[in-house]
Formats: structure tokens, C-alpha cells, sequence
């Protein structure tokens, strides 16, 4: 019998941040279900935490692409947190590394919040600097 996994998004504020937390298979998420939690939680500083995401398929990408443009137009500061190798090649060879700001920490992402300076680039392995 072959199982397909659920996708799970649920947020929670951090200090002064929305953090959205997406579990399972992000390909399968229902369309548009990360950009209805950023406009549900109506926060101008965002994490999109990819830590518990098992699989992030085309799908996903579209929604990350959605809720990236969404983002912009509201005038929200948005970072995504993955730690995944497979999830950040993934990005990479869609080419949504130039159109989201990778963290591999959650930490990584909050200081940037603090320091817009801060930005890294997965194609050329940079890393986000060590939290405070």
C-alpha cells in the first residue's frame, strides 16, 4: 500500500516575527496554502522554516515562488530556513536562489532580520552568519 505524505503548515510568532512551519511533503500542500498563512498572520517579517519539509517538489516550488512575490507586494521581509541539501539544490536548479533569501537555521534567519546585510548565496556556499 503506498502512502503519500501530508503536509502540514502551522505558524507561530517569535519575538516580532511570523514563523510558518511546513511538515511533510510540501509538493502535495494544498495550492496557495503558504501564501493563505502569510495573509492570515498579516506579519511584515517572515520565516518560512523548511526544517520538517520531507519532500519539496515542483508544486512546492510554485508555492514558495507565490508566496515570495506575494510577499514583496505586501511589503513583507520574507527568509526561508533549509537545511536540506537536496531541498536548497533543489532551488538552486529552479533558480529561485536569486528570488528567495536562504538561511540554514532558523537563528541564521532571525539575525538577519537584525542585519539585512546578511544575505547568502547557496550557489556559491556561503553561510549565514552564527547567531548572537
Amino acid at each position: 500500500m503506498l502512502f503519500e505524505s501530508v503536509c502540514a503548515i502551522r505558524s507561530r510568532k517569535v519575538g516580532g516575527v511570523v514563523v510558518i512551519d511546513v511538515c511533510g511533503n510540501l509538493d502535495r500542500a494544498t495550492p496557495g496554502s503558504l501564501e493563505r498563512e502569510l495573509h492570515r498572520q498579516g506579519g511584515k517579517r517572515v520565516i518560512v522554516n523548511l526544517s520538517a519539509a520531507t519532500k519539496v517538489g515542483v508544486r512546492g516550488l510554485g508555492d514558495i515562488l507565490a508566496l515570495s512575490a506575494s510577499a514583496s507586494r505586501s511589503g513583507a521581509d520574507l527568509k526561508f530556513v533549509c537545511p536540506s541539501t537536496n531541498s536548497v539544490e533543489l532551488i538552486v536548479l529552479a533558480r529561485l536562489a536569486t528570488c528567495v533569501e536562504l538561511h540554514t537555521s532558523q537563528a541564521g534567519a532571525m539575525v538577519a532580520f537584525s542585519d539585512e546585510g546578511t544575505q547568502w548565496d547557496a550557489r556559491a556556499g556561503m553561510t549565514p552568519p552564527p547567531a548572537a
